[in-house]
C-alpha cells in the first residue's frame, strides 16, 4: 500500500472534500479521486462514507 495514498485520505478525513485536498496538495481533484479509487482497490473495501445514505 502506498504511504501517498494513505496521507491523501488523512487530508480527505481533515480537510473534508476532495477539491480541498487537491488544492492543498497541489493536485486537480480528478488525480486525487484517482489516487484513492486506487487505494480503496488496494484495501480491497469501500469505505464508510462512500456508501452512506444522505437521507
Amino acid at each position: 500500500m502506498d504511504v501517498r495514498r494513505l496521507e491523501l485520505l488523512r487530508e480527505l478525513a481533515d480537510r473534508g472534500s476532495v477539491t480541498a485536498v487537491a488544492t492543498a496538495t497541489h493536485r486537480t481533484p480528478s488525480a486525487v479521486s484517482q489516487q484513492l479509487k486506487l487505494l480503496e482497490r488496494e484495501a480491497g473495501l469501500r469505505p464508510a462514507w462512500w456508501c452512506t445514505d444522505p437521507r
